[in-house]
Parts: C-alpha cells; sequence; structure tokens
C-alpha cells in the first residue's frame, strides 16, 4: 500500500467516526487506530540494522572468486574498478562486496 493509499483510507476512517460509524462500533475502531498507531511507533524506536547498510570489504581472493578473474588481473585493473578500496598505511587492496554485486548485476543487463 502506498503513502497515499493509506492517507485515503484513514481520511475515509476519519469521515466514517464523524458520522457513518454506528456508536457502538467506535471502540472497536479506536482500538485498532490504537493498535496502528503502536506498530508504527515500534517501528521507528526499533534500531537500524546495521546488515541493511554494511558493506563486507574482500581480500583479492574472494573478489577473484566472486568476479571470475585472476588475482593478476584485478591487481593490474584495480584503477577501473570503482569498488576497490585501498586500507591502512600499505594500503592494503580490498573490494567492496556491495560494488561487486553491483558491477555483476551490471554486467548482466548490458
Amino acid at each position: 500500500m502506498t503513502a497515499d493509499e493509506l492517507k485515503s483510507a484513514l481520511l475515509r476512517c476519519l469521515e466514517a467516526a464523524r458520522s457513518d460509524l454506528p456508536r457502538e462500533e467506535l471502540p472497536a475502531l479506536i482500538g485498532e487506530l490504537a493498535a496502528i498507531q503502536a506498530v508504527a511507533f515500534a517501528r521507528i524506536a526499533a534500531p537500524i540494522q546495521a546488515s541493511q547498510n554494511h558493506d563486507e570489504l574482500l581480500g583479492i581472493d574472494e573478489a577473484s572468486r566472486r568476479l571470475g578473474m585472476s588475482r593478476d588481473y584485478l591487481y593490474r585493473h584495480k584503477s577501473q574498478f570503482p569498488f576497490t578500496r585501498h586500507q591502512g598505511p600499505k594500503c592494503k587492496l580490498l573490494f567492496s562486496a556491495q560494488g561487486i554485486e553491483r558491477h555483476i548485476q551490471q554486467k548482466g543487463k548490458g
């Protein structure tokens, strides 16, 4: 359900509560609205799970396996891939797992 559809449904509930809905059905409506409100507040208060935004950095062996490319090829062409990362004082070469996935998906579309 889209936000607009939800707003429309809530406005219909508001109109029904004002006039159309029989008085004896109002407590049930209030209970349902309170349940909706409680669920929405719980979602707002819940911590955001890091796994949704967490990008794993992969070593050369795992990147080579996922991409189906040799280690040598990745070393020679590292500047051509936007998902390469350098870490630490010795500039260890790492690869973004999310970047590799995007690369594979785009390659499949082309």
